[in-house]
């Protein structure tokens, strides 16, 4: 239980992680798993826990892992380099030095201080996000945060530097004779080692436990250690510890919890828990605010719990119910079950209006159009979202056949972003990065083995850019001209090009058709890819009859691309590749459709004039 308060408090910034400052990124370098250079993406409005090396900042005048613009960029002569980017890039290296995950990252800062290539992509990159500016005398200048994503990871999100900077704080404290006395042993919250002083002996008073009580937060000093478990690898006596720090986090957040008004009983009268074991929603209403006996609590209890079977099977059917009050809260919670011990995490509260109103936009925001055949053999173009959480986690999973089957492999490979999906599909927020990256991997490696796009990975796509760009669409008119992405145009033209050779085969099945072999080429070297896709379609197109047809598609997709293609594509630019793809595929269907039912009514029309 005491993580979870932990974790809860750092979560909701109820007080700050040790060794953290909260600050607002203003950008973020995105590198690849070889430590490419890929893109520029903005950050976020809201300040987040950030890295913080505390006083000795003030004598270096540099920050671990989030600093200035002007202190990560390297000057383009060396000698011009100030202290404080010089400072930026000592720290950066004991810090690759020490953490495997950053690897990437180490590779990459080499690059851009060894490679005056390297430097001048990043330069140009940030100053066309307007995130850097050059003085005259060829200084980097830029006042905003920057920091960086690893394969679309945040690397401050990951929390693989907080070993590090815990050490690299308390050795400059050891330096400096500033570091507090006690004993080292190894925290039962987090599994680190930590300090424990007799003085840090934080309260909780009343609230939570009650009125008048108290409860001390702190590490006993008479059982010196000792415990009655093992765990984090370590022997009796090693652990069963709350450091320092962490006692104060969790005597804080107690004390928050226990006086928050949003907290009290009369706020909250059902709660909402979510289970990895059960696909399903299982509720309970906890107390009631009317109400002193027993049993008048209990009536007030089966009256105003909402039926959460019907709920979820209605989410489920894009129906939910109108008739519970939209100022009814809830609490969702995951619910796990580890050695017979249940513990909660929250996962999203508020009212269940705004739970309605989020699911609606989940459907709304997943929603495409899907083409398939009826009973009667006829195409038809039916709307689909994803309903089914569980059915978007398995589609994307790296192994889709374990011998532990998709739902344990779903938690050991997606973790807490399983939570973070959910908390997206109810809340309305920004998908998590992860999902984002796996459809964009799935669906290229559909084009590689010659198979159609599974819907799903475009309805991941499309929510992610919807939600992070803020609205392209799946366009449905495909007269419109000149609104779309280029990228996203890149992509009709690509089927285009796969459409004239299917038509140039007589639709016979092709062993390894143009799209799988240049979709590669096409991710790294568009220009590239279209320019020997265009010759192979010139020649396809001897062999058809409708040349007219496919020649104004191509004029007409050219037009919104320009003069120029692209000479290489962003993560996000490749999903809007493959929305345009997999759009113009429906815009052949939806014109075979119409020509077919026009055809048909002709027929119906001469046969009954006869």
């Amino acid at each position: 239980m005491l993580h979870d308060i932990y974790v809860y408090g750092i979560k909701h910034n109820i007080v700050q992680e040790p060794n953290t400052d909260m600050k607002q990124i203003a950008g973020y370098i995105c590198i690849d798993e070889d430590g490419e250079f890929e893109s520029i993406e903005k950050g976020g409005t809201g300040k987040i826990p950030c890295p913080d090396i505390g006083t000795e900042k003030q004598g270096i005048g540099a920050n671990a892992i989030v600093d200035k613009a002007e202190r990560i960029v390297p000057p383009d002569d060396p000698a011009k380099a100030t202290k404080n980017h010089k400072a930026w890039v000592s720290l950066m290296k004991e810090c690759c030095a020490e953490v495997p995950e950053f690897e990437p990252l180490k590779i990459y800062l080499r690059s851009i201080e060894t490679d005056p290539e390297a430097c001048k992509e990043l330069t140009d990159a940030l100053i066309n996000h307007d995130l850097l500016t050059i003085d005259p005398e060829g200084k980097p200048v830029g006042e905003k945060l920057l920091t960086f994503k690893i394969e679309g990871e945040s690397v401050v999100e990951s929390g693989a530097w907080k070993k590090w900077l815990a050490s690299h704080v308390k050795a400059y404290a050891d330096k400096q004779g500033k570091s507090g006395g006690g004993r080292k042993m190894i925290s039962s919250i987090t599994g680190q080692p930590v300090i424990i002083s007799e003085e840090h002996k934080p309260k909780v008073k009343g609230g939570v436990l009650g009125k008048g009580a108290t409860l001390t937060v702190s590490y006993d000093k008479q059982f010196q250690g000792r415990s009655s478990f093992s765990s984090y690898g370590m022997e009796r006596g090693q652990n069963s510890a709350i450091g320092d720090d962490e006692s104060v986090i969790i005597a804080d957040t107690l004390n928050w919890l226990g006086t928050s008004k949003q907290n009290s009983s009369t706020q909250f009268g059902i709660f909402y828990w979510y289970s990895d074991e059960v696909p399903d929603l299982i509720g309970e209403t906890l107390y009631s605010p009317k109400g002193t006996s027993g049993e008048k609590k209990q009536a007030d209890l089966l009256a105003n719990t909402p039926d959460l079977t019907s709920l979820y099977e209605a989410a489920l059917k894009g129906t939910l119910p109108e008739g519970y009050p939209a100022d009814t809260y809830f609490r969702i919670f995951k619910a796990t079950n580890s050695q017979e011990r249940y513990s909660t995490r929250e996962a999203f509260s508020g009212g269940y209006g705004d739970l309605r109103r989020g699911i609606y936009q989940w459907y709304q925001d997943t929603e495409i159009c899907v083409w398939e055949k009826d009973d009667k053999e006829r195409w038809r173009c039916n709307k689909r979202a994803v309903r089914n959480i569980y059915s978007l986690l398995f589609s994307l999973l790296d192994r889709e056949s374990t011998a532990d089957g998709p739902l344990k492999e779903s938690r050991a490979e997606y973790g807490e972003d399983m939570l973070r999906l959910l908390r997206s599909i109810y809340s309305g927020q920004e998908i998590p990065d992860m999902f984002f990256q796996k459809a964009v991997k799935k669906s290229y490696t559909s084009f590689l083995r010659g198979k159609n796009l599974k819907p799903v990975f475009i309805q991941v796509l499309k929510v992610y850019l919807t939600r992070k760009q803020g609205g392209i669409k799946i366009m449905e008119d495909a007269s419109v001209s000149g609104k779309e992405p280029k990228a996203y145009s890149c992509g009709r033209l690509f089927a285009v090009y796969g459409r004239i050779q299917k038509a140039a085969a007589h639709f016979a099945p092709i062993g390894n058709d143009v799209c799988s072999r240049y979709i590669g080429m096409m991710f790294k070297h568009p220009d590239e890819a279209f320019v020997e896709m265009a010759k192979l379609s010139f020649a396809h197109m001897k062999n058809i009859d409708n040349k007219d047809y496919f020649n104004r598609k191509i004029a007409e997709i050219t037009a919104n691309i320009g003069m120029e293609f692209p000479k290489t594509f962003t993560k996000s630019e490749q999903a809007e590749f493959l929305l345009g793809y997999y759009r113009q595929l429906n815009i052949f269907c939806e014109e075979a459709a119409a020509k077919k039912e026009k055809s048909s009514q002709k027929i119906e029309a001469e046969n009954a004039s006869n």
